[in-house]
């Protein structure tokens, strides 16, 4: 007789009113029940969206495999699943989904059930690859499904089955405008035109009435299952909007300056430098940056110096003092930073050997240097531009829009 409590359970279905399918007949437990299962779940009733959560029991540590026989009449395994492959459950009471994933209800709405089947030996019934594809395998087939199961149950087991049902919570809705014909909505989604009669959703729903020409109206509403809501609105025609003015000025909260460098006592690329500076009226700071120095030859004998490595940075604040006739006195202040390595020597010994120096990572370090810069401007129309010198970056021509 083992396994003709799932044939029954699965097979075993009519069709009551609004579609419900419902198991016909006693569901029976195996001749000599080893595993003593318990299933119930969390609610008798869920809305379509809400999450699903059940409760077991077992006498015994078993396998676990949990179904969900549908509206429809299919079957769906909620466990094992993608994110739940080893259902090995010890005795006791436990709950399900587990940590990491959710069972969500949707419609259609009716009747569901869920049949739990504890097992002392894994049921070898489906590919776990196949959870690759699909989170929850599905079997369109109930009968094939039962019988496939009746032959691996083996003669250790136990099942229990509960069953719940899915109902969307409505109530109706009653909207009246004048005048007439504006468009209902609620949702997310276009009921009617006023007026309005017709079902919602129950919960808390924010319907809008729409009509081209006047102000839209929003009410809020709480509604239960089987209420009944009354809107009446007196909507108003569309106010004209007034053309702002334009703007003739823009007034910009900083202003922004680009300089360009040249220093004739280094080879290029060392020689160039550019910078970039903030300015709030008449005082900036500034960020600029040089090009690296040319590549040293460590190789030569006898070497042994300090020489620069890769570019030097240079930050700043700045100032602008307005002379006569639009002319400007522009100045800065600030450090100059250059990395430096320590080269070592060497002593050729016979023939002129091929040598590379390689400088120890502690020879390199930072050299700080005091910067300063001096020049002389003039104000055109929003911009400054002037030209000076600066200790760190030789000639400077620099450009700012002000703010």
């Amino acid at each position: 007789m083992k396994g003709i409590v799932l044939v029954l359970f699965l097979l075993g279905w009519s069709s009551v009113g609004g579609g419900d399918v419902v198991p016909t007949g006693l569901i029976p437990v195996p001749d000599e029940p080893v595993f003593g299962v318990e299933l119930a779940a969390s609610r008798s009733t869920y809305a379509p969206g809400e999450l699903l959560q059940v409760k077991f029991s077992l006498t015994h540590d078993a396998y676990v495999y949990l179904y969900n026989v549908t509206t429809e009449g299919e079957v769906k395994l909620l466990a094992p699943n993608r994110f739940l492959q080893e259902t090995r459950f010890p005795a006791g009471t436990h709950t399900l989904p587990t940590e990491g994933w959710r069972m969500r209800l949707t419609e259609p709405e009716g009747m569901e059930y869920l049949q739990l089947v504890a097992t002392a030996e894994p049921l070898d019934f489906y590919e776990a690859e196949r959870f690759a594809e699909e989170p929850f395998l599905e079997f369109s087939d109930p009968k094939a499904f039962a019988d496939q199961l009746t032959e691996l149950v083996g003669e250790r087991w136990g099942t229990a089955w509960t069953g719940f049902r899915i109902y969307q919570p409505r109530a109706m809705l009653h909207v009246e405008s004048r005048p007439r014909g504006a468009a209902v909505w609620a949702g997310g989604r276009r009921l009617g035109t006023t007026p309005f009669m017709g079902t919602v959703h129950a919960g808390a729903t924010t319907v809008e009435i729409r009509l081209t020409g006047y102000e839209t109206v929003t009410r809020r509403v709480e509604l239960g299952d089987g209420d009944e809501a009354h809107i009446v609105v007196e909507l108003s025609p569309t106010r004209p909007r007034v053309p702002r003015p334009p703007t003739a000025d823009v007034e910009l909260p900083l202003g922004v300056g680009f300089t360009f460098g040249f220093d004739p006592a280094h080879p290029a690329p060392e020689a160039f430098s550019v910078g970039f500076e903030l300015w709030s009226e008449v005082v900036g700071l500034g960020f600029a940056i040089s090009g690296p120095p040319p590549t040293v030859d460590g190789g030569a004998p006898g070497l042994e110096e300090t020489v620069p490595v890769g570019p030097k940075l240079e930050a700043y604040a700045a100032g602008w003092l307005s002379l006569e006739n639009d002319l400007g006195l522009y100045l800065t202040v600030g450090m100059s930073f250059q990395e430096m390595v320590d080269l070592p020597g060497w002593e050729p010994q016979g023939a002129y050997p091929a040598v590379v120096i390689e400088p120890d990572p502690a020879d390199f370090y930072w050299e700080a240097t005091p910067a300063f810069g001096v020049g002389l401007g003039v104000e055109l129309g929003g911009w400054r531009v002037y030209f000076g010198w600066n200790t760190s970056r030789g000639a400077v021509l620099g450009l700012t829009l002000t703010p």
